[in-house]
């Protein structure tokens, strides 16, 4: 019968782990034994392995470090392992993998110009631009490097921690040259969000290949990304070479990353993302996969609330001969919102692992810890992003059939219905919309539940009816704001043929004057409606004097509107009085006093 382990971890033997990470040498061997040193306090002597199905862990505390930093410790991790595996550390040097890697992100930055020029988030980065970046195959904008720089890794190197953390970013793009996959998973998703705020009219299917080299060590990018249906999708491959003493050693690394656009109907989110990394060398050939979820639980306030994880990494060989494992690692943390500028922090309780029989005490622990060394702060990095996303417009989206900006008479009742649409798949959320009102006179009701209804706006004598208008769901957030002017300044053109006016007049509901050189016409509204009077006018034809009235019509538009009169005027000539019907005809387009 399978029982449930639970593992403490003791707080002064994280900080030792945490000291040695920070070192500049082999991270794997490092971790390892501060978890051998953790977790000797915690095994009976009755040994190491255990049939265990079901195991609890307390979740350990990871460094405070920006989540770019314990990215690249999760990746270095794994990459000596695999580098131990395989027997290499002699040959694999810290400076051998320094070149490789320089190579691989200048290729990682010339394969997707695409990605500079996306805007960036709101956290805090600054770049530095001293020291060289390698000989390429292909020359590549040194500002072009900076702005990638901005664009993947800003909005999230301060999430998890409270005050502001400044970190230098060398041109090629992360701490330590670390340009890796995790972190090209991460630009990716981070930078279609940013780029689909506004429109989702991203590319599908874009692909780039690019290959540098730079003193015998040869780079190869090869990836695509864009959009289909509601997620956005990339899919990259780097490989990196490098020949010593006539042996080629080969590390290829395999990201694909699949993201939910924006919350379900149940205000679900999910992140993929698939790391595969591989070594090979003198005839051998390890790997390790990486495959995390990350689910995030949308609120009715569109906050996010809390955060599912799973995630499966591959471990090496338990001892040999015996087989390799892939625990599955789960977890679930609160989300809290932090401050006003979308930060959040997450908080842990528990983690449960399985699929770890064939693993030692420590193995299990090496695996929790990677798991969430590398899954959390991609959560960091991308959630607020997203966040920021859906709160702003980028999932859903209000509409207004009758148009957000209207022209109408003073006292005029005007209704108009909203709608919630969900941006990506065009349909229908009923979500509920609330309404704030400014300006004259009024607006009901103040909330539809749910949307699509009508509004009623009433407009006053004069002035503007705004209503401000909000939907907050577990789809999304959205605002529109929609504005009644009670027309008054216009600019009037027209007339009829012998009167030709272009003028402006700045109050159509009270009496206003057209002239010409010669007529002087006088308009009067009406009492009950301003739009509607008569007038007369008075001056000279051919230097006989003339007069006349009638009645004119104001129509308005959203663009201005027209103004129709008619009536009969008369001339008093040597010959005689001679009277005659005619009709005017104006155009009318808003105008400034």
């Amino acid at each position: 019968m399978s029982s449930v382990l639970r593992y403490n971890w003791p707080v002064n033997r994280i900080e030792m782990i945490m000291r040695r990470l920070t070192k500049p040498v082999h991270v794997k061997a490092s971790l390892l034994v501060g978890l051998v040193a953790c977790v000797t306090l915690l095994v009976s002597a009755s040994g190491c392995g255990s049939d265990q199905q079901a195991e609890s862990f307390d979740p350990p505390s990871l460094p405070d470090k920006p989540p770019m930093e314990l990215m690249t410790m999760a990746e270095d991790e794994m990459r000596q392992e695999l580098i131990d595996e395989l027997g290499l550390g002699q040959v694999l040097t810290a400076s051998v993998l320094a070149e490789m890697d320089a190579a691989r992100d200048q290729a990682a930055l010339e394969a997707f110009p695409q990605l500079v020029a996306m805007p960036g988030g709101g956290a805090d980065a600054s770049v530095s631009n001293s020291g060289a970046a390698p000989q390429t195959s292909s020359t590549a904008s040194p500002q072009a490097s900076v702005n990638l720089t901005s664009a993947l890794f800003k909005g999230g190197n301060t999430r998890r921690w409270s005050g502001n953390r400044h970190m230098q970013l060398n041109p090629q793009g992360a701490p330590n040259n670390e340009y890796n996959g995790a972190m090209i998973g991460v630009g990716f998703l981070s930078g279609m969000w940013a780029r689909s705020k506004n429109s989702v009219d991203l590319p599908s299917g874009d692909k780039s290949s690019r290959t540098t080299t730079d003193g015998g060590v040869s780079s190869t990018v090869n990836g695509s990304y864009g959009v289909e249906g509601n997620q956005m999708v990339a899919d990259v491959t780097v490989t990196t070479q490098k020949t010593i003493n006539g042996t080629t050693y080969t590390e290829a690394v395999h990201v694909v990353t699949r993201g939910d656009a924006c919350p379900d109907a149940d205000g679900k989110l999910k992140l993929e993302l698939k790391l595969d990394r591989t070594l090979t060398g003198g005839g051998a050939s390890a790997s390790r996969m990486w495959n995390g979820t990350i689910t995030g639980h949308v609120g009715d306030d569109a906050l996010l609330k809390k955060v599912d994880f799973e995630v499966t990494t591959s471990t090496g060989d338990s001892a040999p001969g015996a087989p390799s494992a892939a625990p599955r690692i789960t977890w679930s943390a609160n989300a809290e919102q932090v401050g006003r500028d979308g930060n959040i922090r997450l908080s842990t309780n528990s983690v449960s692992g399985s699929g770890m029989e064939n693993l030692t005490r420590t193995e299990r622990m090496t695996a929790v810890f990677r798991a969430m060394l590398l899954a959390e702060p991609i959560a960091d990095l991308i959630l607020p992003r997203a966040q920021d996303h859906w709160r702003n417009g980028g999932c859903v989206v209000i509409e207004v059939p009758e148009g957000t900006r209207k022209n109408v008479k003073p006292n005029e009742v005007r209704p108009f219905t909203a709608h919630v649409k969900q941006k990506w798949e065009g349909v229908e959320v009923p979500a509920r919309v609330t309404a704030q009102f400014s300006g004259k006179e009024k607006v009901e009701p103040m909330e539809i539940d749910p949307a699509p209804d009508k509004f009623t706006v009433t407009a006053g004598n004069d002035g503007y009816a705004v209503v401000n208008l909000e939907t907050v769901s577990r789809r999304g957030r959205d605002t529109e704001v929609v504005q009644y002017s009670v027309a008054a300044a216009f600019r009037v053109v027209g007339g009829l043929e012998g009167f030709q006016v272009n003028q402006v007049v700045c109050d159509i509901t009270h009496t206003f004057h057209l002239q010409d050189s010669n007529i002087d016409m006088t308009f009067n509204p009406d009492l009950n409606d301003p739009y509607r009077g008569t007038y007369t006018y008075t001056g000279t034809v051919g230097g006989a004097p003339a007069e006349g009235s009638g009645t004119y019509e104001i129509q308005v538009t959203e663009a201005g509107g027209t103004m129709v009169g008619s009536g009969t005027g008369s001339i008093d000539s040597p010959l005689g009085t001679f009277s005659a019907g005619g009709t005017e005809k104006y155009t009318l387009t808003p105008a400034d006093c």
